[in-house]
């Protein structure tokens, strides 16, 4: 019934997320009904899980803490978050809901500057965001507001640059190791170009899967310890270097590569997306350059903990060129290419979907709760369960 529930919930959210995006690329406004709708959808569906991450149960206990007078040694712009809601009295869900609230708003209003494609790049880049935005709040609470950036440096504004770097420095604000995101996705944006043929990709993304290995990353732990110094968070993770570094997921071994679902769709959406996309303006050029970072550094972020939240931020933009393949073959029909080809992409999109519904029936129903189904669980049992799982699973 867990897994029922979840997929159910879920797929409503999907399905109110492609209607605001029908709306808002009929009217660029954020107070239309439908917009308003799969807003309230995605805050109450994310908002109201219980125990999902270790970092949500990390966070529940040390804001519970907080709210009985204990410390909150973090960025400036979470502390000040944290005593608000906690001088109103928000409790811990509370506080999970509102963070749900920032990042799809923020999300919107970032993803609007793909107008064309926006009933599907909506839907797909929450689906793609949802497993990471549940664990790791903080960091995407930062995040939230570098995607508000984004959407300002994509327009034809004289003030566009000015207002993408204020809105990073509120971004580091709530999280400093976001600056270097912040910085390459400038750089980024400036290249007019694709970076590589998706042959090219492709091929890379094998190499480095097969060749890279974890061990290598020893020689780095004292660069890494310096720049820990700077972000406090990361102390817990710095006093184990070699749990978390070397030995994969919370001291789990990890395979390079994902399962097969996911390498073809990968596959299908460098390749494809390329066709598509070399004819599209900078905006697109942009998210595709973001994806193909994504894409070539997962075989490293599958292996080192502490990489993936940096490779899931390039990753996520996977959803426009997604999306953008999408609308070329289901919208406009206009997709180029042999009838047993399409036939093909379909099969791997549909694959995808199956993957997504059956998950929750094959994993733990744990990671799948909502706050009525807590049962008087804690955040150390929940917390142990995450850890238990991944190391069984890996």
């Amino acid at each position: 019934m867990t897994a029922f529930i979840y997929d159910l919930l879920l797929i409503s959210m999907l399905l109110s997320l492609y209607l605001s995006g029908k709306e808002l690329k009929r009217v660029d406004s954020l107070k239309s009904k439908a917009v308003i709708l799969g807003i309230l959808f995605y805050t109450f569906n994310v908002g109201l899980r219980y125990g999902r991450g270790i970092d949500y149960n990390l966070y529940g206990q040390r804001y519970e803490s907080f709210l009985m007078g204990g410390d909150f040694d973090y960025e400036i712009g979470f502390v000040a978050v944290a005593k608000l809601l906690s001088f109103l009295g928000v409790s811990w869900q509370g506080f999970v809901l509102f963070l749900s609230f920032v990042f799809i708003f923020s999300t919107i209003y970032f993803i609007r500057n793909y107008r064309e494609i926006v009933p599907y790049a909506l839907p797909l880049f929450a689906l793609f965001s949802l497993s990471r935005v549940e664990n790791m709040v903080r960091w995407y609470f930062g995040f939230s507001f570098l995607l508000i950036g984004l959407s300002f440096l994509l327009k034809e504004n004289d003030k566009k640059v000015l207002l993408y770097f204020i809105f990073s420095f509120l971004a580091c604000c709530f999280h400093l190791a976001l600056a270097p995101v912040s910085i390459l996705y400038f750089i980024i944006y400036n290249c007019k170009t694709i970076f590589l043929r998706p042959i090219v990709t492709i091929g890379l993304f094998y190499i480095i899967g097969f060749f890279f290995q974890t061990d290598f990353m020893l020689s780095l732990i004292d660069l890494i310890n310096r720049y820990s110094m700077l972000l406090g968070d990361y102390v817990h993770y710095v006093d184990n270097a070699d749990y978390w570094l070397v030995g994969g997921f919370a001291g789990a071994e990890r395979n390079a590569f994902p399962g097969l679902t996911m390498q073809l769709l990968f596959m299908v959406v460098a390749i494809w997306g390329y066709k598509i996309i070399k004819e599209m303006d900078h905006t697109y050029i942009f998210a595709y350059n973001l994806f193909i970072i994504g894409y070539l550094t997962l075989p490293i972020a599958r292996q080192i903990e502490l990489f993936s939240r940096y490779n899931a931020v390039f990753y996520f933009f996977i959803a426009v060129v997604f999306a953008s393949i999408l609308n070329k073959i289901y919208a406009q029909k206009s997709l180029k290419v042999r009838p047993i080809v399409i036939v093909f992409i379909s099969l791997v999109f549909l694959n995808y979907g199956r993957f997504v519904i059956v998950e929750p029936f094959k994993g733990n129903k744990d990671h799948y709760l909502y706050v009525w189904d807590r049962d008087g669980r804690t955040y150390d049992e929940m917390y142990d369960t995450w850890i238990d799982d991944l190391m069984y699973n890996n």
